[in-house]
């Protein structure tokens, strides 16, 4: 189900997108895992309309192994709240999930903090059928 990771998750990431102090951050971009082209990322379109959370991004039954995989112990404001998306490679296809773990320190205010981002195996039928497709940026 998963291949290589672009981005392991590490509990002292600061946050790269602050919807007070640093909006820019909100464009975001990593190399693809299969061919190194660049995929541009949008931050907020992570944790908004085209996200899921760990049971429903490649369906019910995965849930477990996507919460083990990225290290994502639960809903919390300790460990921020995590939304994962499928980013697609614009050359070649590839599919990656990433990971994004939202904080609020204040009522709308928002913190984000990328916590991982893992290419998915192209035999996952799961992950084809609930891929989104890229966004806009």
């Amino acid at each position: 189900m998963f291949g290589r990771q672009v981005l392991q998750p590490e509990i002292g990431r600061k946050p790269i997108y602050d919807s007070v102090y640093n909006e820019a951050g909100r464009s975001q971009s990593f190399l693809c895992a299969n061919c190194n082209t660049r995929v541009a990322l949008d931050v907020v379109n992570c944790m908004g309309r085209n996200s899921h959370d760990p049971e429903s991004v490649l369906g019910p039954d995965q849930g477990k192994h996507v919460r083990e995989h990225f290290g994502i112990l639960s809903k919390s404001l300790a460990n921020g709240w995590p939304f994962l998306s499928v980013a697609s490679c614009p050359a070649c296809g590839q599919d990656h999930m990433v990971y994004v773990a939202l904080f609020e320190p204040r009522n709308g205010w928002q913190q984000a903090v990328q916590q991982g981002i893992t290419q998915l195996q192209p035999s996952n039928p799961a992950a084809q059928r609930t891929a989104s497709p890229p966004a806009d940026l």
